[in-house]
């Protein structure tokens, strides 16, 4: 599913919309989560793992983060954090062409 196909345009987005609407506020962002998780495994199954990993380590880095403001020293966990991003941009990305 892309995002120009009818599928998405007439079926997915307006459920996806009404759904969003629907719910209270609070579990608005996990119905996002579910529904952007479910359209990006419709194109690329196979990446799902990845991309569940991903959003799993940018959100303890984002843990590790708040922590070390706390005590003042940020930058050593947002070179780790951009690392690892950049890192897995490289191996899932340009691999091939490496």
């Amino acid at each position: 599913m892309v995002f120009s196909s009818s599928l998405f345009v007439f079926l997915y987005l307006p459920i996806v919309l009404a759904v969003y609407f629907l719910i209270r506020p609070g579990l608005r962002n996990a119905w996002l989560l579910v529904a952007s998780l479910f359209f990006y495994a419709w194109g690329e199954n196979v990446l799902l793992v990845l991309m569940l990993a991903s959003i799993v380590s940018n959100w303890l880095f984002g843990l590790w983060i708040e922590r070390a403001r706390q005590r003042g020293s940020t930058k050593h966990v947002i070179v780790w954090a951009t690392v690892t991003n950049l890192g897995l941009l490289v191996l899932f990305k340009y691999a091939d062409w490496i």
